[in-house]
């Protein structure tokens, strides 16, 4: 996981939720609480990019949820000298996030209040994701009519054409942005909810 985290040619978003599981497992007792904090310490110096990168949104995440109060400064630095882009997330969602743990005497809670655990039952799990629901394909047919109504008034299945023809795929979620409402219906943020 740790090479994961420190591989600069990684998928940033990948990097930045390998955060997810390091502070899970530190939660769930896995991995010493001081070993998780000396090396957040150290990435904040060593991490690469020292720019902005969606892998220190994963970082600041880490030490809010993880409740590591005496790493606060850091996070700011981080913040003022903006590795964390403004739009993703602020400096006052990480405080909020860390009261949020120090608050909360089960460590386990905090992460189960953002989905972040073991999958116990993968298909129960991703059936509740908006991308397997009947509402998702019932979405998905009604914009293919709108798209291409002539298929509509033949009668054609919007979903597969009048010749099977293969559809363009319509990503629903363009236009949302991460500090709007999640369209799960959660109703959280879509920063802290699905796009996690």
């Amino acid at each position: 996981m740790k090479d994961a985290i420190e591989c600069e040619e990684a998928d940033e978003f990948a990097r930045g939720i390998c955060f997810d599981a390091l502070a899970y497992l530190t939660a769930a007792g896995a991995i010493p609480r001081e070993e998780t904090e000396r090396y957040l310490r150290r990435l904040y110096a060593f991490m690469r990019p020292q720019s902005h990168s969606f892998v220190w949104v994963g970082w600041q995440e880490a030490v809010a949820r993880l409740g590591l109060e005496s790493m606060t400064d850091l996070v700011k630095g981080a913040f003022e000298r903006e590795f964390v882009h403004p739009g993703e997330t602020d400096y006052g969602w990480f405080q909020k996030d860390l009261q949020e743990a120090l608050s909360e005497p089960d460590p386990i809670a905090v992460f189960a209040a953002h989905r972040i655990g073991p999958l116990d039952d993968a298909v129960a799990t991703l059936s509740g994701w908006y991308f397997f629901t009947e509402k998702y394909i019932e979405d998905q047919q009604r914009i293919s009519a709108r798209r291409r109504p002539e298929l509509a008034a033949a009668g054609a299945s919007p979903a597969f054409g009048a010749w099977n023809a293969p559809q363009p795929h319509i990503n629903l979620l363009r236009g949302i942005g991460r500090n709007d409402l999640c369209p799960c219906g959660s109703g959280k943020k879509y920063k802290k909810c699905c796009l996690n």
